[in-house]
């Protein structure tokens, strides 16, 4: 039996844990049909620093990322063109399974793992013969990373502005220029307060909609850039 939904799920509860920790923010919105055109299933945020990943059930079952064979290796090819959005993928773009050994969450930088011969076949034109786990982490490991709060800054996401410049990128060279943005549906309430689903027709409307939710840490200077800041409650 496959269990991505529930891998998922339980990446997000890892995440939330630590979230409530150290008093942040963090939202999950789920990519639909377009993680043809991002080659990720689910956006992460702390409202200020953004991720995509891809969710599999299994290590047996990353493989099959090669069912999107000629989108994925559009992306291998444009991050060995391109050093800076390679670093930008690296800090912002993961996939993530169930190791079928330890039963572990474990995740690990998208090109490391899937852009490689092992993955895409022998005749996909990528030089990497096989799968480079060298950055491979438990999901306890991605969360303390991606809720980190400057000084250093997060290394498994990346800035507003960054995240936008790479999934532009992305999306037009997996898609060639036929996806240009996302959508996501968020949570809110109508005049009546009851609940309703909010369309955000792209990144900004999304970073509208967040910046919309902050409150200020109590005894916290006032900055719109301050990480770590708490949503409004409901």
């Amino acid at each position: 039996m496959q269990h991505e939904d529930s891998v998922t799920q339980l990446f997000g509860e890892a995440l939330y844990d630590v979230a409530q920790q150290r008093g942040y923010a963090f939202q999950r919105f789920p990519l639909d049909g377009q993680d043809r055109s991002a080659l990720a299933d689910q956006l992460l945020t702390n409202y200020h620093f953004f991720s995509l990943v891809e969710f599999k059930s299994g290590d047996r079952q990353l493989s099959t990322e090669a069912k999107k064979r000629a989108r994925v290796i559009e992306l291998c090819k444009g991050l060995a063109s391109s050093p800076p959005m390679r670093a930008l993928h690296d800090r912002c773009q993961f996939i993530a399974w169930r190791d079928s050994s330890s039963a572990k969450l474990r995740t690990d930088i998208y090109r490391h793992r899937i852009c490689n011969q092992q993955v895409l076949g022998s005749d996909c034109g990528l030089r990497q013969l096989n799968i480079d786990g060298a950055n491979e982490v438990s999901v306890d490991a991605f969360a303390q990373a991606f809720f980190a709060t400057p000084p250093p800054a997060p290394t498994r996401a990346v800035s507003k502005a960054d995240f936008k410049t790479y999934v532009d990128w992305l999306l037009t060279t997996v898609s060639r220029g036929a996806a240009t943005s996302l959508e996501l549906l968020a949570r809110g309430r109508d005049s009546q307060g009851e609940t309703i689903g909010v369309t955000l027709n792209s990144l900004q409307d999304l970073y509208d909609w967040l910046d919309g939710r902050l409150t200020p840490t109590p005894g916290a200077a006032p900055s719109s850039t301050r990480a770590g800041r708490r949503h409004r409650p409901r």
